[in-house]
């Protein structure tokens, strides 16, 4: 007789248990048809998640190109930690996105994502899809411990997840919104800081800084084509590592970046310790860096360098990313094009005021010493090579000396033709 009323209990006990749990659903429905808005409905749902499942944690990540970027995060176990982002490669994309019903954290094709987000063994954890109108929006994790979600659970989850699934679309076109704001941002500030400075380092310091810190890269740097010696040489970064720096130039024909140079478009490796073309990656291993994408700088159709980042983990670098650092790298190229030509205008005008001094400082060794235009320029010449001097400093040393004789004996510049 006590068997029996024990089993009866524990029955009762299941059937209230399963009642709490679909009683979620209207639940559900009453917050997102209540007006709130959209954060109000996602922390709330939440809350009935965790409290209705016993779970220890809930977890929505939004998928964004390659990466799932943790939306909301509530755990019970402070011990817990669970990443910010994940980045996918190609394989674990493509299996996600066959996703269309929940599954078990354990099971063959995605237990890359308990070793991503470093789950214990004795927590049990469900994988659900967030799917709107027929569109991969993310992925829900719950999880506890000592006890496996049964079959109801799942789909009482799962219907959870598509009575939410309009809310997170709309939260992943905020995000969307927020990053073309961020990267808007980033343009104006590298725009005003070309405007505002005529110093052509402190301008590639702009560009290296914003991008590494707006687009979230381990590193950017900018390199500058040598046209003669056809090498490409580092003339900014905002990696603090001395050995990358500082590593040797690369030659055009022996790079990704120089490809990018040579084919005038850019070039993306996944992993730059399995390029045969990526020259050094042995610094690449001791820094830490997986990924690359090489966007050459382009002004009038010649090729002046290229804008190189770097990330710490697989990435396959979207379309907007690329339009983004091409951006970059147009505005780089116009600052880059400019001090060249500013630095081209000032050394043709000292080259000019240099030759007026020689032909000068000639017609007063001519006159004095009478020379001819060419033992006169011998002169000098030696001269400049005994002192290991430039010709230039040689030449206004001559016509200091004549306008000092000039003041002291009241004399005539000889120097001059009239």
């Amino acid at each position: 007789m006590k068997l029996k009323v024990r089993r009866n209990t524990i029955k009762i006990k299941r059937n209230t248990t399963r009642r709490e749990k679909k009683e979620i659903l209207p639940q559900i429905v009453s917050l997102i048809t209540s007006g709130t808005s959209v954060t109000d409905i996602l922390v709330n749902s939440s809350e009935l998640i965790i409290k209705n499942f016993k779970s220890l944690f809930y977890i929505v990540y939004i998928l964004e190109e390659n990466k799932l970027k943790c939306l909301i995060k509530r755990t019970m176990d402070e011990n817990n930690f669970f990443p910010q982002q994940i980045i996918l490669n190609t394989n674990e994309k493509n299996e996600l996105l066959k996703l269309k019903n929940p599954v078990m954290n354990s099971e063959k094709n995605f237990s890359f994502i308990s070793e991503k987000l470093n789950i214990n063994h004795n927590i049990f954890c469900i994988i659900v899809p967030i799917i709107n109108i027929g569109e991969f929006i993310g992925i829900i994790l719950i999880g506890r411990e000592n006890k496996q979600y049964d079959l109801k659970d799942r789909n009482i989850i799962f219907s959870i997840s598509s009575l939410l699934a309009p809310s997170f679309s709309n939260t992943r076109q905020i995000y969307k919104k927020e990053e073309i704001k961020k990267q808007i941002e980033a343009l104006m500030n590298i725009s005003k800081s070309i405007v505002e400075n005529s110093n052509l380092t402190d301008i590639l310091k702009t560009i290296v800084n914003v991008v590494a810190e707006v687009m979230d890269y381990k590193i950017c740097s900018v390199m500058l084509f040598d046209e003669e010696k056809q090498e490409l040489i580092i003339k900014a970064t905002q990696s603090l590592s001395e050995e990358y720096r500082t590593k040797p130039n690369l030659k055009i024909g022996q790079s990704l970046s120089g490809k990018a140079i040579k084919e005038k478009r850019p070039i993306s490796a996944i992993d730059v310790l399995k390029e045969p073309s990526y020259k050094y990656p042995e610094i690449a291993r001791r820094e830490g860096l997986k990924s690359m994408l090489a966007v050459p700088m382009i002004f009038k159709s010649k090729t002046i360098g290229v804008i190189n980042v770097y990330t710490t983990n697989e990435h396959i670098f979207s379309e907007d990313e690329i339009k983004m650092l091409s951006s970059v790298a147009n505005l780089a190229a116009v600052a880059i094009a400019n001090a060249q030509l500013e630095e081209e205008t000032v050394k043709a005008k000292d080259a000019l005021e240099t030759r007026k001094l020689i032909e000068r400082a000639k017609g007063i060794l001519m006159k004095i010493n009478n020379m001819s235009e060419e033992e006169a320029y011998t002169t000098m010449r030696k001269k400049a090579m005994d002192l290991c001097k430039p010709l230039k400093e040689i030449a206004e040393a001559i016509i200091l000396s004549m306008e000092l004789n000039k003041k002291i004996s009241g004399g005539k510049d000889v120097s001059s033709n009239k």
